[in-house]
């Protein structure tokens, strides 16, 4: 038994440091140089040019949180519009005990002020389909909770001549136990 309460004192431990660790790493880190990573770390995920031009807040108290302010990623080439998304706000609330055992879980993702525009190609291809990423090791990120606000989504379909305009003030989508 008491081996069992060292084991757990240092688990405790080594997590704290783990935390401690990464605050120290967030706050050090200059803010440009940061935003540089998340930008071509995005752009290689989705192939597409992605801007944070907006505020870049990293925090771990209350709770961790990354903020970032004016979002924006690139349309298609062979679409009509510059932009497919523009976002005045999004936070992502991770959970850091899951970071340690390499999983991605964040526990709320909150976007606000978001402009989507959706639209078939020529092809019929949906500027919504990002390029296959078969040659790269998958990754799987888990949301448990995601809330919407102020959105407003345009779909366009020349080759058959619809347009669709959807206003969502608040929505609130939420995970079911870990196994769902």
């Amino acid at each position: 038994m008491k081996r069992f309460f060292l084991f757990l004192l240092f688990a405790i431990l080594a997590a704290t440091l783990a935390l401690l660790g990464a605050y120290a790493y967030l706050r050090a880190q200059d803010s440009e140089q940061l935003r540089s990573l998340l930008e071509a770390s995005l752009e290689s995920a989705l192939d597409r040019d992605v801007a944070l031009t907006g505020p870049l807040n990293a925090t771990l108290s209350p709770l961790p949180a990354i903020q970032v302010g004016d979002v924006s990623v690139g349309n298609a080439a062979w679409a009509t519009r510059p932009n497919m998304l523009n976002i005045e706000r999004v936070e992502l609330r991770p959970r850091l005990t899951r970071l340690l055992f390499g999983d991605i879980t964040l526990d709320e993702v909150r976007i606000r002020g978001a402009r989507l525009f959706l639209e078939n190609g020529p092809d019929g291809r949906g500027n919504w389909q990002f390029r296959s990423r078969k040659d790269e090791q998958e990754l799987h990120i888990q949301i448990r909770s995601l809330i919407i606000e102020d959105l407003e989504a345009t779909y366009t379909n020349p080759a058959v001549a619809t347009e669709r305009h959807i206003v969502l003030r608040r929505l609130r989508l939420g995970a079911r136990p870990d196994d769902d």
